[in-house]
Protein backbone atom coordinates (compact mmCIF):
# COMPACT_ATOMS: atom_id res chain seq x y z
CA UNK A 1 0.00 0.00 0.00
CA UNK A 2 1.51 3.06 -0.73
CA UNK A 3 2.29 5.84 1.87
CA UNK A 4 -0.40 8.18 3.22
CA UNK A 5 -2.90 6.08 0.87
CA UNK A 6 -1.58 7.33 -2.13
CA UNK A 7 -3.78 8.90 -5.47
CA UNK A 8 -7.01 7.45 -3.72
CA UNK A 9 -6.17 9.87 -0.58
CA UNK A 10 -5.44 12.46 -2.48
CA UNK A 11 -8.58 12.33 -4.84
CA UNK A 12 -10.77 12.24 -1.98
CA UNK A 13 -9.55 13.85 1.38
CA UNK A 14 -8.07 17.10 -1.21
CA UNK A 15 -10.34 17.57 -4.16
CA UNK A 16 -10.03 21.56 -3.88
CA UNK A 17 -6.24 21.37 -3.98
CA UNK A 18 -6.16 18.60 -6.95
CA UNK A 19 -8.52 20.92 -9.09
CA UNK A 20 -6.44 24.02 -8.29
CA UNK A 21 -3.29 22.10 -9.17
CA UNK A 22 -4.83 20.59 -12.50
CA UNK A 23 -5.92 24.07 -13.18
CA UNK A 24 -2.57 25.29 -12.88
CA UNK A 25 -0.91 22.53 -14.94
CA UNK A 26 -3.55 23.44 -17.62
CA UNK A 27 -2.69 26.80 -17.59
CA UNK A 28 1.46 26.27 -17.89
CA UNK A 29 0.36 23.92 -20.98
CA UNK A 30 -1.57 26.56 -22.07
CA UNK A 31 0.79 28.90 -21.68
CA UNK A 32 4.10 27.81 -23.57
CA UNK A 33 1.56 26.45 -26.15
CA UNK A 34 1.86 30.02 -27.43
CA UNK A 35 5.22 30.59 -27.96
CA UNK A 36 5.20 27.14 -29.78
CA UNK A 37 2.23 28.18 -31.92
CA UNK A 38 4.07 31.40 -32.86
CA UNK A 39 6.83 29.64 -33.71
CA UNK A 40 4.66 27.08 -35.78
CA UNK A 41 3.06 29.95 -37.68
CA UNK A 42 6.33 30.79 -39.18
CA UNK A 43 6.11 27.25 -41.58
CA UNK A 44 2.34 26.28 -41.63
CA UNK A 45 -0.70 28.65 -41.72
CA UNK A 46 -2.81 29.37 -39.08
CA UNK A 47 -6.18 27.75 -39.89
CA UNK A 48 -4.08 24.79 -41.35
CA UNK A 49 -2.34 24.58 -38.39
CA UNK A 50 -5.31 24.64 -36.03
CA UNK A 51 -6.56 22.39 -37.71
CA UNK A 52 -3.64 19.64 -37.47
CA UNK A 53 -3.57 20.56 -33.59
CA UNK A 54 -6.82 19.52 -32.75
CA UNK A 55 -7.01 16.60 -35.05
CA UNK A 56 -4.41 15.14 -33.46
CA UNK A 57 -5.86 15.88 -30.05
CA UNK A 58 -8.89 14.43 -31.58
CA UNK A 59 -7.24 11.32 -32.53
CA UNK A 60 -4.97 10.76 -28.74
CA UNK A 61 -7.96 11.26 -27.09
CA UNK A 62 -10.41 9.21 -29.18
CA UNK A 63 -9.35 6.06 -26.98
CA UNK A 64 -10.64 7.25 -24.02
CA UNK A 65 -13.68 8.31 -25.11
CA UNK A 66 -14.42 5.17 -27.05
CA UNK A 67 -14.21 3.13 -23.09
CA UNK A 68 -16.96 1.40 -22.67
CA UNK A 69 -18.36 4.05 -19.96
CA UNK A 70 -17.97 6.82 -22.21
CA UNK A 71 -19.43 4.85 -25.12
CA UNK A 72 -22.30 4.34 -23.19
CA UNK A 73 -23.05 7.77 -22.62
CA UNK A 74 -22.11 8.90 -25.99
CA UNK A 75 -24.78 6.55 -27.98
CA UNK A 76 -27.43 7.45 -24.98
CA UNK A 77 -26.92 11.15 -26.89
CA UNK A 78 -30.85 12.16 -28.76
CA UNK A 79 -30.64 14.18 -31.92
CA UNK A 80 -30.60 17.42 -29.72
CA UNK A 81 -27.84 16.42 -27.68
CA UNK A 82 -25.72 15.39 -30.95
CA UNK A 83 -26.89 18.71 -32.45
CA UNK A 84 -26.07 21.17 -28.98
CA UNK A 85 -22.12 19.15 -29.20
CA UNK A 86 -21.70 19.63 -32.78
CA UNK A 87 -22.91 23.19 -32.05
CA UNK A 88 -20.23 23.40 -29.25
CA UNK A 89 -17.57 21.62 -31.08
CA UNK A 90 -17.87 23.98 -33.86
CA UNK A 91 -17.51 27.42 -32.23
CA UNK A 92 -15.00 26.41 -29.24
CA UNK A 93 -12.53 24.63 -31.37
CA UNK A 94 -13.69 25.75 -34.94
CA UNK A 95 -14.04 29.32 -34.97
CA UNK A 96 -12.37 30.10 -31.44
CA UNK A 97 -9.30 28.01 -31.74
CA UNK A 98 -9.08 29.31 -35.33
CA UNK A 99 -9.59 32.84 -34.45
CA UNK A 100 -6.83 32.29 -31.82
CA UNK A 101 -4.39 31.03 -33.76
CA UNK A 102 -5.24 33.99 -36.48
CA UNK A 103 -4.72 36.62 -34.14
CA UNK A 104 -1.54 35.10 -33.31
CA UNK A 105 -0.73 34.64 -36.98
CA UNK A 106 -0.58 38.88 -36.96
CA UNK A 107 -0.12 40.02 -33.69
CA UNK A 108 2.41 39.48 -30.84
CA UNK A 109 2.09 36.59 -28.62
CA UNK A 110 2.21 38.68 -25.56
CA UNK A 111 -0.89 40.95 -27.46
CA UNK A 112 -2.76 38.06 -27.83
CA UNK A 113 -1.81 36.63 -24.53
CA UNK A 114 -2.73 40.37 -22.65
CA UNK A 115 -6.45 40.69 -24.69
CA UNK A 116 -7.08 37.02 -23.08
CA UNK A 117 -6.69 38.07 -19.71
CA UNK A 118 -10.24 39.78 -20.16
CA UNK A 119 -11.68 36.30 -20.33
CA UNK A 120 -11.72 36.19 -16.61
CA UNK A 121 -13.98 39.42 -16.35
CA UNK A 122 -16.41 38.14 -19.06
CA UNK A 123 -16.14 34.68 -16.98
CA UNK A 124 -17.50 36.52 -13.76
CA UNK A 125 -19.93 38.85 -15.43
CA UNK A 126 -21.79 35.91 -17.16
CA UNK A 127 -21.48 33.66 -14.27
CA UNK A 128 -23.16 36.66 -12.07
CA UNK A 129 -25.43 36.78 -14.49
CA UNK A 130 -26.74 33.28 -15.52
CA UNK A 131 -25.73 31.14 -12.80
CA UNK A 132 -25.97 33.23 -9.90
CA UNK A 133 -22.48 32.66 -8.63
CA UNK A 134 -21.02 35.45 -7.09
CA UNK A 135 -17.22 35.71 -6.95
CA UNK A 136 -15.43 36.03 -3.51
CA UNK A 137 -13.38 39.18 -2.77
CA UNK A 138 -10.22 37.23 -2.84
CA UNK A 139 -11.49 36.14 -6.46
CA UNK A 140 -12.14 39.72 -7.75
CA UNK A 141 -9.31 40.63 -5.91
CA UNK A 142 -7.18 37.95 -8.75
CA UNK A 143 -9.01 39.45 -11.85
CA UNK A 144 -8.28 42.65 -10.95
CA UNK A 145 -4.22 41.55 -10.93
CA UNK A 146 -4.70 39.43 -13.70
CA UNK A 147 -6.04 42.21 -15.84
CA UNK A 148 -3.31 44.36 -17.84
CA UNK A 149 -2.64 47.78 -16.78
CA UNK A 150 -2.18 50.37 -19.36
Amino acid sequence: MPLFGGANLFRHRFPHLRAVLQAMFVTILWSTSWVLIKIGLEDIPAITFAGLRYSLAFLCLLPFALRHGHLTAIRSLSGRGWARLVTLGFLFYAVTQGAQFLGLAYLPSVTVSLLLNFTTVVVALIGIVLLAERPTTLQWLGILVNIPSP
